[in-house]
């Protein structure tokens, strides 16, 4: 998409991980055990979902995954090293707590800026994209067309196009979507099996290439009217990830 480039600059792990190698070495300094920090560490990246965090599907992730996330599955499951700085708070209490704030002073200053910060970020613009083809009316003709193709799986409270499913209707058919952030069960063969109707009446549709097509020229748009601040804010993120960069070179 138009906005990937910047978004890229904006979400890079690279400040995160000169964040917590110098906060490790900080706590480790001040006599308290801080986390090891794999080289290159980074959340495992989600298939499922894109850079913003929306919900991606065709037909190969729904053989796979059905409708779950696939960070909710075991097999993506982590570990995050910053998760140490709170139980070593609660185990060493106040002198604990007191180590990590001077040592967050010092060192928060490498993390990147926020990209969801104001009205004109690369964040912002790409979910104000989405919404703007969502709410236009657009895609009317191919929801009802992706309907149509759907109602011979059956599935109780259909809704009238795919961004409304399967939420609602899942549930009302038993079937267990394991979206609570809790449970890790694998996708069952029925969830498969209508996952990979829905990619195919999407794509029959027309409802996934229009929808592509639409956004592709929002965030266009958006991108043109806004490039001057999306320029900078991507300026002053790669300044980050340079710093960060340099930290980690003497760190590790």
């Amino acid at each position: 998409m138009p906005l990937d480039s910047y978004l890229e600059v904006a979400q890079s792990a690279v400040p995160r991980e000169a964040w917590l190698v110098s906060m490790s070495s900080c706590m480790t300094g001040a006599g308290f055990p801080g986390p090891e920090v794999p080289v290159g560490f980074a959340a495992p990246v989600d298939p499922t979902r894109n850079i913003v965090g929306y919900k991606l599907f065709d037909r190969e992730i729904a053989e796979k995954y059905g409708y779950h996330d696939a960070s909710m599955l075991p097999e993506f499951a982590y570990v995050d090293p910053g998760d140490s700085f709170g139980v070593l708070i609660q185990q060493f209490g106040e002198p604990a707590q007191a180590a990590f704030d001077s040592c967050s002073a010092e060192f928060d200053g490498l993390l990147a800026s926020d990209a969801s910060s104001d009205d004109k970020s690369s964040m912002w613009l790409s979910v104000e994209a989405a919404h703007q083809v969502e709410s236009s009316g657009a895609l009317a003709d191919v929801r009802g067309a992706w309907r149509k193709c759907m109602e011979p799986q059956g599935v109780p409270g259909l809704s009238d196009g795919p961004e409304d499913f399967p939420l609602i209707a899942m549930t009302e058919s038993g079937l267990d979507l394991s979206g609570d952030g809790v449970a890790r069960s694998a996708p069952t063969p029925r969830e498969i099996e209508l996952a990979i109707a829905d990619a195919e009446c999407r794509d029959s549709s027309g409802y996934s290439q229009k929808r592509y097509d639409l956004e592709w020229e929002a965030e266009s748009k958006l991108l043109d009217a806004n490039r001057a601040h999306l320029e900078e804010e991507r300026a002053k993120n790669q300044a980050k990830i340079d710093e960060a960069t340099a930290v980690l070179a003497e760190e590790r």
